[in-house]
């Protein structure tokens, strides 16, 4: 049983250090969604970590808190709130609200008969309320508008996405 306990600990390691030098990352609440909804009147909360490393510093979310409410079965409403943990070879670290979204997601069309789903994805991305703007890299605001798609291949799922991002600064005036 000691045996199994070790490996099991050497692989969960092995897991987070190879994911911190991934190029990519999927899943929700990160950075890439699936077209599923909730169904109607259900809610989908999903609590997630999500990390950033540079020979500078290094930002941590976690929690990320992602809820999900469904209307009408092809309808998503969504609030995304991370809690950040920044550490910087500049400044002491820093922890805090960061950068929350709310979206709403239209699936348009569904999988049921082709095994193929399409969904329209906008989202708007802000300081959360109360957040420490200290720790936040991007404070700006940001319009994200997304189209996902996913193929269903017997017990596989492929997604891919792609979209438009705008970004609001108020400080420059740039829109």
């Amino acid at each position: 049983m000691k045996k199994f306990g070790r490996f099991t600990g050497l692989v969960l390691v092995a897991c987070f250090l190879l994911n911190n030098s991934a190029f990519a990352k999927a899943g929700p609440p990160l950075i890439m969604d699936d077209t599923d909804t909730p169904e109607n009147g259900e809610w989908e909360v999903i609590f997630g970590v999500s990390t950033e490393s540079s020979s500078s510093a290094t930002h941590i979310q976690a929690p990320v808190m992602d809820f999900n409410y469904g209307l009408g079965g092809r309808t998503e409403l969504m609030y995304t709130l991370p809690w950040t943990i920044s550490n910087s070879k500049d400044k002491p670290s820093e922890n805090g609200f960061d950068q929350s979204s709310a979206g709403i997601k239209y699936r348009f069309l569904a999988a049921e008969k082709t095994g193929f789903s399409m969904s329209f994805y906008p989202q708007y991305s802000f300081p959360a309320p109360g957040a420490n703007v200290q720790i936040t890299a991007d404070e700006s605001k940001q319009l994200l508008l997304r189209i996902e798609l996913q193929e269903n291949v017997g017990a596989f799922e492929f997604n891919q996405e792609f979209g438009y991002r705008s970004f609001f600064r108020n400080q420059n005036h740039e829109y």
